[in-house]
């Protein structure tokens, strides 16, 4: 086995995970957390690791006792072999924060990664699923050719219980394309999401006139989509 390259501190977990995996080089974390009051690996990061091994084939993880040392040798990215799967994220964090993880990853496997996530869509910590299927992925829609990535809200979920479900999907790169963006431009156009949980959907449309209240006094062209999630089945989320 090759020796592991020791990198220091739990600070860009994801991305480091992401850098072995890229490089085939097995890595050594150390000293993650171990000055905190509840040293090692967090909850969320054990269950990126999980996501890790489904979408990749002969991944190998340890962990310490303590938890304060990963060794984590990679495998070959083979996105579940094109096949939808489903994985539960765990609430510490929002979903993007495991598709933030995996999107550098799964962009370079043998196949186009098909999975169904349920956990958190909407928090104060991550970046929200919409904010990240009108950015993140039209970002690398730019990269990738003849095919489309798609992200799909299903159902919304807030903490505590979380239980919010998004479809995502992500075609390969056969190979990078370049695209310019020297001038990024003025902003001509504002689109957006307010949603409601469970409560009534005026708060919704408040929400969408304090914001174009705003917005109107600078750009005409404000358009602010409402979601009211029901919860039909009268389950707790």
């Amino acid at each position: 086995m090759s020796d592991f390259e020791k990198i220091k501190g739990g600070n860009y977990f994801r991305y480091k995970i992401a850098y072995s995996i890229l490089l085939n080089k097995p890595i050594e974390i150390c000293d993650i957390r171990s000055r905190d009051i509840n040293p090692g690996l967090s909850e969320s990061e054990i269950s990126f690791l999980k996501l890790i091994e489904k979408i990749t084939n002969g991944s190998q993880v340890e962990i310490s006792k303590t938890g304060t040392i990963l060794r984590f040798t990679p495998g070959v990215i083979t996105n579940n072999y094109g096949e939808d799967f489903e994985f539960d994220c765990h609430n510490s964090r929002g979903l993007t924060y495991y598709l933030e993880g995996i999107l550098p990853i799964s962009l370079f496997g043998k196949e186009s990664l098909n999975c169904t996530l349920t956990g958190i869509t909407n928090n104060s910590i991550d970046m929200s699923v919409d904010s990240f299927n009108n950015t993140t992925c039209k970002l690398i829609q730019k990269l990738v050719i003849g095919d489309t990535i798609k992200l799909d809200i299903k159902k919304r979920g807030v903490l505590p219980n979380g239980k919010g479900l998004v479809k995502f999907r992500c075609p390969i790169i056969v190979f990078l394309n370049y695209f310019d963006w020297v001038d990024e431009g003025k902003i001509k156009r504002i689109r957006g999401t307010a949603f409601t949980s469970k409560v009534s959907g005026i708060f919704a449309t408040r929400m969408i006139d304090s914001c174009r209240g705003v917005f109107n006094n600078f750009l005409p062209d404000v358009w602010i989509l409402a979601d009211n999630y029901k919860n039909k089945d009268k389950e707790q989320m």
